[in-house]
């Protein structure tokens, strides 16, 4: 994500459904309207010109900005059906097998590795991004540490 006023990228992410699913969901959460969304960063910094101002003053931070000056782009992607090519570009070895096998989602093991396959992305992009403009406090990796879904 990018704060276009400021020119300055902001946010890493990835998403397990569609793009539009997904920004239609940011774009709810810049409401304000719960307080899972007024403890997060990116949305306290960008809430949305439509959020009251109760629910704004509510929030974890300060504004640095609105809803309408965030765009998203996507810096690595793929289609579904060429999973399977990207993940032979991987070492998949014993240990990480075994470990994707033994994680309790309720996933293929494909549907794993593809996942995981994203989140190293996502990291690459997180390091590209300066600290200081880093809004997300979402620590990732949800199918892993099991928050995925939720």
């Amino acid at each position: 994500m990018k704060d276009t006023i400021r020119n300055i990228n902001i946010r890493a992410g990835s998403t397990a459904s569609s793009f539009v699913n997904r920004l239609v969901e940011h774009k709810k959460a810049s409401y304000l309207k719960t307080n899972m969304a007024k403890q997060s960063v990116m949305y306290s910094s960008y809430p949305n010109d439509g959020a009251s101002g109760k629910d704004k003053s509510e929030g974890c931070c300060d504004a640095k900005g609105n809803w309408l000056q965030v765009k998203t782009s996507m810096a690595v992607g793929w289609e579904k059906d060429k999973s399977e090519e990207l993940k032979k570009l991987f070492v998949w070895d014993e240990t990480t097998m075994k470990g994707l096998e033994r994680n309790k989602a309720n996933f293929s093991l494909e549907k794993k590795q593809e996942r995981m396959m994203v989140y190293l992305f996502e990291s690459a992009l997180h390091l590209c991004l300066s600290p200081s403009n880093n809004i997300s406090s979402n620590p990732g990796f949800e199918l892993f540490n099991g928050s995925f879904g939720r």
